[in-house]
């Protein structure tokens, strides 16, 4: 018994010692991190991301057994090396829908769909709604997988925290990675002038095979995974509950869950993060005064961009690479019947199918127009249509009436676009005041006939529409994508002269064409490299039913980029400008989230992933979790924080340092110096009175002499 009882000593000891940091070690640390982050400054913010979603998988994992997965019991998890990615249904391993079964037909239907409808305005949104719809009614709520995205991006800071490991490996033991984790993350949040949280060691190591455990390129047999609803999702704007009930389940308050959202003060969405490729588009504010900050003549290029073309002998503001000059310039409105930037790629390069060289296509015959016969004159969204009936079959013969049912009425949708437009060659034009006359005037038309109900649709089409009270409505407004824009123009490197060889060259970059846009990606706030509560002061103004303020026009259930800005609720037109109304809504593919019309930031090139290839100035946004604030409990500590930083700093200083010791119990973890460790001159009083002195540090130089 004394002998099992002296091992147990032991054990403890090794246990407790092998993490006992003294201040010396913790100073010396420290400037391996601060050299780190100098180095790789964009790598500072996601170590706190990287924190926390290490610790949501406290007492909260699924393990996967044959084809289901069960819930472990016991408790595990928190802070301790080990990121899982969470569960959702809809077969999400590779963040997309699943493709297989009855899925994945209607999936290749519908690519096919989309292609054949581009022509029509209306007719791929609503074949990609149906789309979109039919692939998640299929997959039921049992078939859970990982979400691949959700630690997207973070091996770059991991990967500094291994390279810390391998210098302090010795002294820290096998907790090295999760404590290493927490203290670059102080460190970061300290340095970019945030508050200074008191560091704790001790962590262990998990039993996971790697850091993160599933990831863009490897998330196909993960062993375990974060349960249903067990971490904030990405994309749930409409249920500010979500989050709530989220961070309440992970043990964090109103407060504390406004505080932790505040990191997003420091940092930026990454480039195509969780699927949210494409963020950067949509309309912005054209009036120069009303931009955030404003422009002045110091911002802007000489002449006007026509397309992807530079005005000839550019002056004025030129951007260059390696410099944030925050360069904009004008861009002309599109010339009328332009094919528009994405067609024109695919007729001038190699990107699209039906590309071109020196006037013959790729299969050596000569580019022309294609002569049109009576089948021709069929619509893209007839096609459509027909493709919508062959899928609605399709779900009737597989025996899933949900499905029918979705089709049918999807396809009674797109029978009302049709029954709505007039068919001119192969362009589509919306009538206003569409009905069953205009059908028939239609047929009539191709079958060769025409009426004076003809000619009224004619000239509806020439703009001269008439009001019930017989009033003329005018000239239609353009829409954003259609008029004249004030754009960033940025130094983009020529790597594909096949896609962008086009394109004007920089006078002033060798090797760089001038290029007109936002970045890929965002910021949160413009100073994306302080740790500050600017955060908050960016949409403390703001109502959380202004997320039912669409970018653009409402169709299939959800907010487009593009077309006028519309009420998501009524479906009508927004008459305020889109300097005043600061915010809007998109829903693209599914991933809703706030964008600003009128905030933007370039900051240092070096803060920015590749910023030569993605962009550099970049629009300010707001993704769901952060939209939720503005709602219940949550909105006062928004106003509070953006009022009063120092309020933020103390509630972040808690929130986070509750995050940092998810895992542990009371005891378990110590600042420097504590259990042993100590300065250096703690150490030599030690050593000179001899081991009865103090028993915890007996027990340490016991350990060190073993």
């Amino acid at each position: 018994m004394g002998r099992l009882k002296a091992a147990l000593v032991v054990f403890a000891t090794l246990q407790f010692t092998a993490t006992a940091v003294s201040c010396d070690l913790q100073a010396r640390i420290k400037e391996s991190v601060l050299s780190q982050l100098q180095s790789n400054p964009k790598e500072a913010p996601k170590m706190i991301r990287g924190v926390f979603h290490d610790s949501v998988d406290r007492d909260n994992l699924f393990e996967k057994s044959g084809s289901s997965w069960k819930e472990i019991s016991g408790k595990y998890g928190g802070v301790d090396g080990c990121l899982y990615a969470p569960l959702a249904a809809g077969g999400k391993a590779s963040g997309k829908e699943r493709k297989s079964g009855t899925g994945k037909t209607a999936k290749k239907a519908s690519r096919k769909g989309k292609k054949k409808g581009k022509k029509g305005k209306k007719g791929g949104s609503l074949l990609e709604a149906f789309e979109e719809e039919y692939i998640e009614a299929e997959e039921s709520e049992d078939d859970l997988q990982p979400v691949q995205s959700h630690n997207l991006n973070l091996a770059g800071a991991f990967k500094i925290v291994g390279e810390l490991c391998d210098e302090f490996g010795d002294d820290l033991g096998d907790g090295c990675v999760p404590d290493m984790s927490v203290y670059m993350a102080l460190v970061a949040i300290e340095n970019a002038g945030g508050p200074e949280i008191e560091m704790v060691w001790g962590r262990t190591r998990g039993d996971c095979p790697n850091v993160i455990n599933c990831v863009k390129d490897d998330c196909t047999e993960p062993g375990k995974a974060i349960g249903p609803s067990g971490a904030p999702e990405l994309t749930k704007l409409d249920d500010s509950d979500h989050y709530r009930e989220a961070f309440d389940k992970l043990g964090y308050s109103a407060e504390e869950q406004v505080a932790l959202m505040g990191a997003h003060t420091f940092g930026k969405m990454q480039v195509c993060a969780g699927g949210m490729n494409g963020i950067e588009h949509g309309p912005f504010c054209t009036d120069p005064k009303k931009m955030v900050p404003p422009l002045t003549s110091a911002n802007m290029m000489s002449g006007e961009f026509k397309g992807d073309m530079a005005p000839s002998s550019p002056s004025g503001c030129i951007p260059k690479s390696g410099e944030a000059k925050e360069c904009w310039a004008k861009v002309a409105a599109p010339a009328k019947g332009s094919l528009g930037r994405r067609r024109r790629r695919s007729g001038g390069s190699s990107s699209g199918g039906g590309s071109k060289k020196n006037g013959k296509t790729r299969g050596g015959k000569k580019a022309g127009r294609t002569k049109k016969t009576k089948g021709s004159k069929k619509s893209k969204k007839s096609r459509s249509s027909s493709l919508l009936e062959a899928q609605a079959e399709e779900a009737v013969a597989a025996g899933s009436n949900q499905l029918a049912e979705e089709g049918v009425a999807l396809l009674q949708q797109q029978r009302h676009v049709l029954a709505t437009s007039v068919v001119v060659g192969e362009e589509v034009h919306e009538d206003e005041e569409a009905g069953e006359d205009l059908t028939a005037s239609r047929r009539r038309r191709r079958s060769g006939g025409s009426s004076s109900s003809s000619s009224s649709a004619r000239r509806r089409r020439r703009g001269s529409k008439k009001s019930k009270g017989g009033k003329s409505k005018g000239k239609k407004s353009k829409s954003y994508r259609k008029s004249a824009k004030l754009l960033p123009v940025w130094s983009k490197k020529l790597e594909n002269a096949d896609r962008h060889g086009h394109k004007s060259q920089n006078p002033e970059d060798p090797g760089h064409v001038l290029t007109t846009g936002f970045g890929d990606g965002g910021f949160w706030d413009q100073t994306p490299q302080t740790f500050d509560n600017e955060y908050f002061k960016g949409f403390a103004d703001q109502k959380f039913s202004n997320k039912d303020n669409c970018c653009g026009h409402f169709t299939g259930q959800r907010c487009s980029r593009k077309g006028s800005p519309s009420d998501r609720l009524s479906g009508s037109k927004i008459k305020t400008n889109l300097c005043d109304m600061k915010w809007c809504r998109s829903d693209r593919h599914n991933r809703d989230h706030m964008k600003s019309l009128v905030a933007w930031y370039e900051p240092p090139h070096d803060f920015v992933k590749k910023g030569y290839r993605h962009g550099t100035v970049k629009r300010i946004i707001r993704l769901a979790g952060d939209w939720a604030l503005l709602a219940g409990d949550t909105r006062q500590y928004v106003e509070e924080f953006a009022n009063n930083q120092n309020a933020f700093f103390d509630a972040f200083s808690r929130a986070f340092s509750k995050v940092t010791k998810q895992g542990y119990s009371d005891g378990d973890l110590a600042t420097c110096g504590a259990g042993g460790g100590g300065d250096d001159d703690d150490d030599e009083e030690y050593e000179g009175e001899g081991e009865d002195e103090d028993e915890g540090e007996g027990e340490y130089d016991y350990y060190e002499e073993e």
